[in-house]
């Protein structure tokens, strides 16, 4: 992901200019590298035909297919030198002054995989174009007068697979998970109130086991002896709830002492990167009560929100 930030729209047409400029340097540069590559690595034969997205406009894959005219014309004539200077004006930055000694083969065996990574254009064409954005991005900003600020992010949250959605990290931004204000009392009234009805359940439970122990007394039947180890088996079972509940109560309380006042989170905690904090309302205890609000950091510049609103002056 790359954000720039415009001011003008003279800035604006100068920006969409530049980036065509060099979005179509990088598709000539690109499409150059592909065939070298082909050529010196995979041994492809130069009879192979050009091909690339169906979706591009007639002009620019004329253009391209030029490219790769071009590109063979020049294996054909072995200008080594040339090919070396296009793939390298392709890598930019990763180029380093020992390379200066290797063939083309060799280069371009070297920086496979970064070859791959910047032939890769932005699936968002229609903002993008068919470019790579960052390598378009990168050469635009020499150019511009302002400040910009760009980030890529790894993750985005999930995870596209063919069952679904799985979750993963998530460079964009964090949510909250803890609220900043919470109802505590009425929490704990809450498990008060449900502690009670346990009670109550377990009393009747009591209440039906006594009486039918009464009934054994006078006279065992199979039929009772079965209720009387039900009604046994359900009390334990009852008992655990209430110590749960109870257990579960105790926690809630140290949690908001130690995280809120005055049904507001404590301003030590406002930045969320309290991972005992955030494991409370994601996940355990208090999940219920979870915000997905999104974190507004001013200070730990954890995610790319973070740093953009450090960074872009807000009007």
């Amino acid at each position: 992901m790359s954000i720039a930030r415009p001011e003008e729209p003279k800035q604006v047409e100068q920006w969409n200019e530049l980036w065509n400029k060099h979005g179509k340097e990088w598709a000539k540069l690109k499409t150059r590298v592909v065939r070298y590559y082909d050529y010196f690595v995979n041994e492809v034969k130069l009879s192979k035909k050009y091909a690339w997205a169906k979706e591009l406009t007639t002009d620019l894959n004329k253009l391209l297919e030029n490219e790769d005219k071009e590109a063979i014309e020049v294996i054909n004539k072995e200008d080594l030198e040339h090919i070396k200077t296009n793939i390298k004006r392709f890598l930019k930055d990763y180029i380093t002054p020992e390379d200066e000694t290797l063939d083309p083969k060799k280069l371009l065996t070297k920086y496979s995989e970064e070859i791959n990574s910047l032939s890769k254009f932005e699936k968002e064409t229609d903002v993008f174009g068919f470019y790579n954005a960052w390598w378009v991005f990168g050469e635009v900003a020499k150019e511009m007068n302002y400040d910009i600020f760009m980030a890529e992010a790894e993750n985005v949250g999930y995870k596209r697979t063919k069952r679904g959605e799985n979750p993963m990290p998530n460079d964009l931004y964090n949510l909250e998970y803890a609220p900043n204000t919470i109802k505590t009392e009425e929490i704990i009234e809450n498990y008060d109130k449900d502690i009670k009805i346990l009670n109550a359940q377990l009393n009747e439970l009591k209440k039906e086991l006594e009486a039918a122990n009464q009934k054994i007394e006078d006279k065992e039947t199979e039929a009772l002896r079965k209720k009387a180890e039900k009604l046994n088996a359900d009390i334990e079972i009852q008992i655990a709830k209430i110590e749960q509940a109870e257990s579960e109560k105790s926690q809630v309380i140290e949690i908001f002492k130690k995280y809120y006042e005055n049904d507001t989170l404590k301003a030590e905690y406002i930045e969320r990167i309290d991972l005992e904090l955030i494991k409370h309302f994601k996940n355990g205890v208090l999940s219920r009560y979870k915000s997905d609000d999104i974190v507004l950091r001013s200070t730990n510049l954890l995610t790319i929100l973070d740093s953009l609103r450090k960074e872009v002056i807000w009007e």
